[in-house]
């Protein structure tokens, strides 16, 4: 079923790299693909396929924090509003990170500890979406040129494509 989804994912999102979108938009996607990924997470029973969501988990949360911090919040720290907010960001991908080196060997964990630690690592990843999502993106989506978005999503779109087509292999 995993398989499944995590094509479906790719799918939708070479379709959605199509569009015309800002980077604030497939970050938005990217909260979505983790919070897709946790709910099938809780679904299984299945502790290898559990194991296999979270590295997939894994991946994107790595890549997602990887594209925030060399692309957006760099620019975002030109919004003299959000510095303060950025700053946390980057102490909230720091606990993130933390929880991630934890599960970088999800299939080595007993499933109880495993599901423990996903849950403790979603709750940091949900506060920082929130708050993302509330404070930070609307005003980027705002305050940033056009051009320097399209910038930025350029550069984001043909690394995803370059991980995706390595996953896929």
């Amino acid at each position: 079923m995993f398989t499944r989804v995590l094509e479906r994912t790719r799918l939708t999102l070479k379709f959605l790299t199509r569009m015309k979108m800002d980077l604030t938009e497939m970050l938005e996607i990217d909260h979505m693909v983790i919070d897709l990924s946790y709910l099938l997470f809780k679904m299984t029973k299945d502790p290898r396929e559990a194991a296999e969501i979270v590295e997939f988990m894994v991946r994107q949360l790595t890549r997602h924090s990887e594209v925030e911090e060399e692309l957006f919040y760099p620019a975002c720290q030109e919004i003299s509003s959000l510095r303060d907010r950025i700053r946390e960001g980057y102490e909230e991908h720091r606990q993130i990170k933390k929880h991630l080196g934890e599960l970088r060997n999800a299939g080595d964990l007993p499933y109880e500890k495993l599901k423990a630690q996903v849950e403790s690592l979603m709750a940091v990843v949900r506060h920082h979406v929130g708050e993302e999502e509330r404070e930070v993106l609307p005003v980027a989506r705002k305050s940033l040129q056009k051009s320097k978005m399209q910038e930025l999503i350029s550069q984001v779109v043909e690394s995803k494509q370059r991980r995706l087509e390595k996953l896929a292999a």
